[in-house]
């Protein structure tokens, strides 16, 4: 007898990661219609109470961070500029990524659209999304005529 193991999450991790894949093709592909120069970690968590984002945004002004939600779809958007001068002379490493990003989530069906929250402390944003009541189908009486 084989014993099949269940991962719930498994097949939203693996349409996040063709998605961030396809996303990130897309993107090198076409400098011009590039709407990320880098892609912050995201980590997703659920709870008995809903869904909970950790973005790792360090660098990020609060004021160049915006949430929206579009058609189920969670969007996470933002820049982070280098304040420093480049020097135009000699040899310069540069490896923090900077620029603009944007990170896309689907919501699932169970997630509810009003009374979302975010709190940005320390470089991380978190994004609280509440579950809505669980919709019981109910019987329908047919009548004869």
């Amino acid at each position: 007898m084989n014993i099949i193991q269940h991962h719930p999450w498994r097949l939203f991790n693996d349409l996040q990661r063709d998605d961030d894949r396809l996303l990130t093709a897309q993107l090198g592909s076409s400098g011009a219609d590039s709407r990320s120069d880098w892609v912050p970690a995201v980590d997703i968590k659920e709870t008995d109470d809903g869904f909970e984002f950790r973005a790792d945004v360090p660098g990020v002004h609060q004021q160049d961070l915006a949430i929206t939600l579009d058609d189920g779809v969670l969007n996470i958007e933002g820049s982070r500029e280098d304040t420093q001068e480049v020097e135009t002379a000699g040899f310069k490493r540069l490896e923090r990524m900077r620029g603009k990003f944007l990170r896309r989530f689907r919501l699932p069906e169970t997630a509810s659209h009003e009374g979302l929250n975010a709190d940005y402390n320390n470089g991380v944003l978190t994004i609280c999304v509440p579950k809505q009541e669980k919709k019981h189908a109910h019987r329908i009486e047919i009548t004869c005529n």
